[in-house]
This record gives structure tokens, C-alpha cells and sequence, in this order.
């Protein structure tokens, strides 16, 4: 009786800001540069519908003051050149234009590269099952990879595991105990991140696992990606996953994640990176 006497219903008057792009993407020093261009939505129109595509943007890459790239849409809201390579160690900024819209961006500097210095890989075959495509095995892979860490500190990695079928990665989950991963990702992205605070220029073994299931026969060729990448991709990923485990519990009351970004005058993440890859091949 008392809580309830104490109840009172208020409105709030949420004001929408002004819409600015959202811009994420990836430049690498192996693969070139990918951005994907939206336009935010206000505090009253959260459905995932009212997310609208940037079409018709201007994406130009400075290093200094020379321009050096200009990249126009693709396809609907993304754009992407991989005629652009970037150097490692090398410093560009990143702007993006569309008409009606602050003009945004971001300043990013390539890691350089640090090699996948050796792997080993050992398998587990599960009980078989049948589907609608006959019998299939279901395989844990167990892999270490092998880095010599550079003796500065401050260096930051990420994992990722995919499966290639005609010319095309697909994400595979990645799983580890290895307690210097600090970040864990699994909304079906498996990525892996961590800094080197723990075995800084020393030599460090990634001790990780996936599952892939497959029929009688088929040949799977899966590449393992080893990234060096930016502190503030590293702080991206940290409070994205921070936030999706707070939006996945069963919390009533939680502490609200701010989502880091090094976007200018709009929101996102442009990461830069630098790609170590081994592959391998198994047969069902």
C-alpha cells in the first residue's frame, strides 16, 4: 500500500537531435578499404527499419595533404576500393560528404604488421548425424598460433576464423580460455581481441577452438587471421561487447555502455588494421 500510493506516471519530452552519418568500415594494409554510410535516427524512431542508407557520398583518403583516393557507392550504402592499399605506419584521414549532412570522418594510422611465426592444429570428430543432405561430421579444431611480440607496448590484436568457398569468407565462431583475451565477442561474429599488457615482447601462443560441421567428403579450407589493429578499434570492441552482454541478460537495472567511436562529427568505427593469415585444409 505504500509503494503503491507513491506511484506517479511522468512524460518525458525526448528532443531529436539533428541526423548525422554513421560510418564503419575497415582499412587494411592487405585488402584495401571498406566503408558502409547511414544516416542516425532519433531517440523516436528506434526500430532497426529506420536505419536508411547514405547514397550518392563522396569518401576521400588523405595521407597529408595529397589526396589519394576518391571512392563513390558500390552498392546501396557501401563503398569500397581495393585499388587503395594503405602502409603500415603510415597516418590518413578518412571524410565522408553527402549532401545535407555534416560532413564526418576520422584520423587512423595502419599498425604495422606483426606475422603468424607458427601454428599447430589437432581435431576431434564428434558423432555423426543425418540431415536433408545425408550424413555429416561435426569437427572441433584446436589451434595454436605462434607471435613474437614487438618489445614496445601498446600492442593490440584481434582473431578471427573463416571458412573460404568461392572466394568468399564466412565467419566461423571462435572459443578460447586463454585468459589475455580481454574481449569476447559471440553474437556470431566469434571475434577475439586482446592487448599485449601481459606478454608484452615476449613470445605468446593463442590457444583457441572452433566447430564446423560438414557432409561425407567435402574438402573445408579454413583461414585463421591473426590482426594488428588500432587502440581504438581495440576500445570499440571492448565496450560493444560490454554492451551486447548487458543487453543479453536478464538485468532489470543496469549501467548504460557508451560505445566508443573515432568518428568526427558522427558516430561508428573506422578500423584500421594489418592482416596475418595461415590456412589449412580438411576433409570431412
Amino acid at each position: 500500500m505504500l509503494l503503491a500510493s507513491c506511484e506517479q506516471v511522468m512524460f518525458i519530452d525526448i528532443s531529436d537531435n539533428d541526423p548525422k552519418l554513421v560510418i564503419n568500415g575497415i582499412v587494411s594494409h592487405g585488402s584495401g578499404m571498406w566503408v558502409n554510410v547511414t544516416e542516425s535516427v532519433g531517440a523516436t524512431k528506434p526500430e532497426i527499419t529506420s536505419f536508411v542508407p547514405v547514397e550518392d557520398a563522396t569518401v576521400r583518403v588523405f595521407h597529408g595533404d595529397a589526396l589519394v583516393a576518391t571512392i563513390t557507392e558500390n552498392n546501396t550504402g557501401n563503398y569500397f576500393s581495393s585499388e587503395f592499399v594503405p602502409l603500415q605506419g603510415e597516418s590518413y584521414d578518412i571524410e565522408v560528404e553527402a549532401e545535407g549532412l555534416p560532413v564526418a570522418g576520422s584520423f587512423i594510422e595502419i599498425p604495422g604488421l606483426v606475422e603468424i611465426t607458427g601454428y599447430d592444429t589437432s581435431t576431434l570428430v564428434r558423432p555423426g548425424f543425418f540431415n536433408n543432405q545425408g550424413a555429416s561430421k561435426e569437427v572441433d579444431f584446436f589451434l595454436d598460433l605462434s607471435i613474437d611480440d614487438p618489445e614496445e607496448p601498446g600492442n593490440y590484436y584481434m582473431l578471427g576464423a573463416y571458412l573460404q568457398e568461392n572466394e568468399q569468407r564466412y565467419p566461423l565462431n571462435l572459443d578460447t580460455e586463454d585468459l589475455d583475451m580481454n574481449v569476447y565477442i559471440s553474437d556470431g561474429m566469434g571475434i577475439l581481441a586482446c592487448n599485449d599488457e601481459n606478454f608484452n615482447g615476449k613470445e605468446k601462443v593463442f590457444q583457441v577452438r572452433s566447430r564446423l560441421a560438414g557432409p561425407e567428403g567435402f574438402q573445408a579450407l579454413i583461414t585463421i587471421s591473426l590482426y594488428s589493429i588500432e587502440k581504438e578499434y581495440f576500445d570499440y570492441l571492448k565496450s560493444y561487447s560490454q554492451n551486447f552482454t548487458v543487453l543479453n541478460s536478464d538485468m532489470i537495472l543496469f549501467e548504460p555502455v557508451l560505445v566508443s567511436t573515432n568518428i568526427d562529427h558522427g558516430y561508428g568505427i573506422i578500423a584500421a588494421v594489418s592482416e596475418s593469415s595461415v590456412q589449412f585444409k580438411y576433409v570431412f
